[in-house]
C-alpha cells in the first residue's frame, strides 16, 4: 500500500491544529442551504420515455414526509426545455437555473470473475453495435473489467474506437464465472449419491446397484461430511461476493468525483446473495427420513449466516450518495432452462430449487438498478434494448429539486416519486446522502487518479521537487503545490492579509494500491506593506510522501475556503527513478 505522510517543507505551513485559532471567527458563522436534486426518468409500459410532465405532475417524498419541488428541469430529446427555480413566496416571480453540463460518464463493467464465456460473447457483439450506431459526442467511456481485482482496460475516452479496441482485448481473457457452477453440481451429484428412503431404510448406492447392508452409521457419516462440504461451498461462494462487492464499491467511490451523469452497464451472470440456500433446502428434503440422524438442518437458520443482502444494500447507498447510476444486464438469461434440464437429470435438482439459485442470482442485479434509478434486464428482449436505455435515459429525464430540511450532513434520505398521471413507471434512487465538502473533495481526489479529468481554476502547480530512498525498500518524494496569490480571495486584517487553502493528496500505484486522502492545511499570511508585490507571486505548501518504487499517480486538490473554489491536478511520477510527466487530457 502507498503510504503518505505529510510534513511541512516551507516556512509558514503549520499543522492544522496549530492554526485554528487565527480564522475569524466572522467566517465561521455561515448559512449553508442544501439543495437535493433527483433524477427521475418516466416511461410507458413499453419502457419508452414519456415528456413533456411539468412540476405540478409529480410529488416528492424524504422519509415518507411530502416536500416541496422547488427546482425543476426537464430533458427531452437532448434539450433542457425549462429550468425554475422557486424565488420570493410573495412576490411569486421564479429565478432560472444554470442549465447543467450535457455530460455523460460511462462505465462499462465486464464482471469476468462472475461471467460464461457464452454470455460475455453476446453482450460483447451487442455492446459493439451500440458503440457504432448509438454513440452520443457527450458521452465519456470507460471499460474495466474484475478480475478479482479492478482492471481499467481502457481509461475516459471520448473515442468509441478506442473502447471497441479494448473490447477486443477483453474477449481474449478467459472468464471464471463456471467455478461455482461445477462446484455445485459436484455438490449435488454427491448427495444424491446417498440413497435413503422408508423402503430401504438406510443404503448406499455403489456403481449400477445398491448395497442391501445396513448403513445406518454409514450414511450419517457421509452426510455429515457432505454437510462441512455444503457449508465450505457456501462461505466460499459468500466471500467471492462480497469480494465482487466489494470490487464495485471501489469502482464507485473512483468515479464519484466526476461531474455530469455517471452510468455503469454492469454485465454479469448475477450475484448469488443467499449462497446456499437451494442447497441447504435440498439436503434438508434429502435426508429428513434418515432415522436417528443429526443431519435434519434448520435450511433458514443455514442461508441465513451466509446472506450478503446487507453487503448489497451498502453498495447501493455509496452508489446513490456518489450519484452513480447501474444499468444492469444478466448474461445468463438465455441459458436458464437449459442448465435447469442438466441439473435435474437424476431429479433431486427439483426446478424448485433450481429457481431458487436463479431468483438469488437474477434478484441482486434487479435490485441493484432499481435501487440506483437505472433498468434491469430480465428477458432476451430487454438485453437487446438496455445498451440503447443508458442514451434513452441521459437524453429524457426529469430533475427534481427541493431544499433540504435541518437533517445533517450525511445523513441517508429514503426519497419516493409519484406521478399523478396512471400508466407510468418511475425509475430513481431509493436513497440519497448529502455530502459534506470535504468528503466531496476527498472523492474529487480520488477520482482525478485517473487521468486530468477537473479544472484548475485557481492554476496551481505540483511539482516533485526531490525524492531519496529511505532505507527501508521506499523512497521519500518532496512536492511542492504552488498557487498564485493572484488567484487567491486575501482577507484584510489589521496587520496581515490572510488566506486560508486546504490540500488533498492521494496516490495510486501501478498494481491499484492506493492510498487514503490525506488532508493538509496551508494557512497564508502577507504583512499589509507586502500585499501589492505579492500579487504577482506564488504561495507554496510542501508535503512529503513515502513511496514505492515504479510508476505513480498522484491527485492533488486545492480549496480556497474564502472563495469556495476547487482545483485539482494530476500528476504520474517515476518513482525510483528521473523521470516526471504530466499526465495527458484523455
Amino acid at each position: 500500500m502507498v503510504a503518505c505522510l505529510l510534513g511541512a517543507l516551507a516556512g509558514g505551513s503549520k499543522a492544522l491544529a496549530q492554526n485554528e485559532g487565527w480564522w475569524p471567527a466572522v467566517f465561521r458563522d455561515t448559512t449553508r442551504v442544501t439543495v437535493i436534486n433527483l433524477d427521475v426518468t418516466v416511461t410507458d409500459r413499453a419502457g419508452r420515455p414519456v415528456n413533456g410532465l411539468e412540476k405540478e405532475d409529480f410529488q416528492l417524498f424524504e422519509d415518507g414526509q411530502p416536500v416541496e419541488i422547488s427546482h425543476f428541469l426537464a430533458v427531452e430529446g437532448g434539450s433542457t426545455r425549462m429550468a425554475t427555480v422557486s424565488g420570493d413566496e410573495d412576490s411569486g416571480e421564479t429565478a432560472p437555473v444554470p442549465e447543467p453540463e450535457r455530460l455523460l460518464h460511462l462505465v462499462v463493467f465486464f464482471d469476468n470473475s462472475n461471467l460464461t464465456i457464452r454470455g460475455r460473447h453476446r453482450a460483447l457483439s451487442r455492446l459493439r453495435e451500440l458503440l457504432r450506431e448509438d454513440w452520443r459526442p457527450e458521452t465519456r467511456a470507460t471499460l474495466v473489467s474484475n478480475e478479482r481485482a479492478l482492471v481499467v482496460r481502457q481509461p475516459f475516452t471520448s473515442k468509441p474506437e478506442l473502447l471497441l479496441a479494448a473490447l477486443d482485448g477483453l474477449e481474449k481473457v478467459l472468464p471464471g464465472g463456471t467455478r461455482f457452477d461445477i462446484e455445485r453440481r459436484g455438490l449435488i451429484e454427491e448427495i444424491e449419491g446417498i440413497v435413503v428412503d422408508v423402503a430401504s431404510a438406510n443404503l448406499r448406492a455403489e456403481g449400477s446397484g445398491v448395497l442391501a447392508v445396513d448403513f445406518s452409521s454409514g450414511v450419517e457419516t457421509e452426510a455429515n461430511f457432505l454437510l462441512s462440504q455444503l457449508r465450505l461451498y457456501t462461505e466460499q461462494r459468500q466471500a467471492h461476493v462480497r469480494s465482487t462487492l466489494e470490487i464495485l464499491g471501489q469502482l464507485v467511490d473512483s468515479v464519484a468525483g466526476l461531474p455530469g451523469r455517471k452510468a455503469v452497464l454492469y454485465v454479469s451472470d448475477g450475484l448469488d446473495l443467499r449462497p446456499g440456500e437451494a442447497l441447504f433446502e435440498g439436503y434438508a428434503r434429502h435426508f429428513e427420513l434418515l432415522p436417528g440422524t443429526t443431519n435434519i438442518i434448520a435450511p433458514q437458520l443455514e442461508t441465513a449466516r451466509y446472506d450478503c443482502t446487507k453487503d448489497l444494500l451498502e453498495l447501493i447507498a455509496r452508489a446513490n450518495a456518489g450519484r452513480t447510476t447501474f444499468y444492469t444486464l444478466n448474461s445468463s438469461v438465455h441459458g436458464f432452462g437449459r442448465r435447469n434440464a442438466v441439473e435435474s437429470r437424476t431429479g433431486f435438482w427439483s426446478s424448485e430449487l433450481a429457481s431458487i439459485h436463479e431468483n438469488n442470482t437474477r434478484d441482486s442485479l434487479i435490485r441493484l438498478a432499481e435501487d440506483t434509478g437505472g433498468r434491469a434486464a430480465r428477458n432476451d428482449l430487454e438485453i437487446d434494448r438496455l445498451f440503447e436505455d443508458v442514451f434513452l435515459d441521459f437524453d429524457n429525464h426529469y430533475s427534481l429539486g427541493y431544499v433540504a430540511g435541518d437533517t445533517e450532513i450525511g445523513a441517508e434520505r429514503e426519497l419516493e416519486v409519484r406521478v399523478r398521471r396512471p400508466g407510468l413507471e418511475l425509475h430513481h434512487r431509493s436513497t440519497l446522502r448529502v455530502k459534506s465538502e470535504e468528503e466531496r473533495l476527498e472523492e474529487r481526489t480520488l477520482t482525478a487518479l485517473g487521468g486530468d479529468l477537473f479544472a484548475n481554476p485557481l492554476e496551481i502547480d505540483v511539482e516533485a521537487v526531490a525524492q531519496h530512498p529511505d532505507g527501508k525498500g521506499r523512497f521519500e518524494v518532496s512536492l511542492l503545490v504552488r498557487v498564485p496569490l493572484g488567484r487567491l480571495v486575501l482577507l484584510p486584517g489589521e496587520r496581515e492579509h490572510r488566506a486560508r487553502i486546504v490540500v488533498f493528496l492521494a496516490a495510486r500505484d501501478e498494481r491499484g494500491r492506493t492510498s487514503p486522502v490525506v488532508k493538509h492545511l496551508c494557512p497564508v499570511r502577507i504583512p499589509n506593506s507586502e500585499v501589492l508585490v505579492a500579487m504577482g507571486r506564488t504561495a507554496a505548501c510542501g508535503i512529503r510522501l513515502s513511496m514505492r518504487g515504479g510508476r505513480q499517480a498522484v491527485a492533488v486538490s486545492v480549496r480556497d475556503e474564502l472563495a469556495s473554489v476547487d482545483s485539482t491536478v494530476h500528476l504520474v511520477l517515476d518513482v525510483g527513478g528521473v523521470a516526471e510527466e504530466a499526465e495527458a487530457a484523455l
